[in-house]
């Protein structure tokens, strides 16, 4: 059973897998991403009406469908209105997966944890917030991702970085631009707050320990890359076998899809940073250590 775990005057979360924010105000309610389907959804609208609160908007910190994946259950339920950085991708949710596949994607995908339902999401704002609550950016993990930080200097910060445990188990952590990955988790550090809740964290006082540690990870998965690449180099899917040897980890269809999209993110900073060049061979390209 979940539970509503009170962090300031107005700002609220709900340890869940991702963990969700409520800002409350007058006795309306915002939600801080939506979860994962309908059944997280229900039980998290639940919650808020318990308090005799009236749940007014969802504000999605980015549109993974592990964020957006309730929208469609709580507009159907309340009415409520959806707000979403490029909020086509919770409009077409298809796009999720067809990003990460490079084309559209086969029925393996076809799943709630990448593939949400489809709700009416508007573009996210700073002017479609209420008073107490801003919009700070924090790229990298997607295109667009915003930290919400409220007026109790309750800072909601999304997947800027992910929780020990994931770290311990995935060892890599998704993204999308590794130059952005960096800038965002300075922006952790030099944004002072009471509580820092993390999407897959508990809510923590201090924040730099976690992102130490995922820093960290990103610089090991570099020194692996430059390593593993050197002399002949390596093809993309060698080298992905490779770090999946190394982190003791089992290739599949979705995981070739998600851990090489986070990959290619690697090589693209490596490349732009005139630390890799790429050598065709065969037919076939590969990734070389300058």
């Amino acid at each position: 059973m979940s539970e509503l775990i009170q962090l300031g005057e107005h700002s609220y979360y709900i340890p869940s897998h991702p963990n969700v924010g409520v800002f409350v105000k007058n006795d309306r309610a915002y939600l801080l991403d939506s979860g994962l389907n309908e059944t997280q959804a229900a039980e998290y609208l639940r919650l808020i009406q318990a308090q005799g609160w009236k749940l007014q908007a969802v504000f999605n910190t980015h549109y993974h469908a592990d964020h957006v994946g309730g929208n469609h259950y709580l507009q159907e339920a309340t009415g409520c209105r959806c707000y979403c950085p490029m909020p086509a991708f919770a409009v077409d949710p298809v796009l999720n997966p067809s990003t990460l596949f490079g084309a559209y994607p086969p029925e393996a995908f076809h799943t709630d944890i990448f593939l949400s339902q489809a709700c009416q999401a508007e573009e996210l704002t700073p002017d479609v917030l209420p008073e107490g609550l801003r919009l700070i950016p924090l790229p990298g993990h997607c295109r667009v991702q915003y930290g919400i930080m409220s007026c109790d200097e309750v800072f909601y910060c999304a997947d800027a970085v992910i929780g020990l445990e994931e770290l311990e188990r995935f060892k890599i952590s998704h993204l999308y631009n590794l130059a952005d990955y960096f800038a965002s988790m300075e922006i952790l550090e030099a944004t002072p707050a009471k509580w820092y809740v993390p999407s897959h964290e508990t809510a923590l006082q201090d924040i730099h320990s976690l992102v130490a540690r995922n820093r960290q990870s990103c610089l090991d998965l570099i020194s692996w890359i430059l390593a593993d690449c050197a002399g002949e180099g390596l093809t993309h899917d060698a080298l992905l076998k490779v770090v999946f040897d190394r982190i003791g980890r089992k290739l599949h269809l979705r995981q070739y899809a998600l851990s090489g999209c986070t990959l290619r993110a690697y090589l693209s900073y490596l490349l732009d940073r005139g630390q890799l060049i790429t050598q065709v061979r065969e037919n076939l390209l590969y990734f070389c250590t300058v």
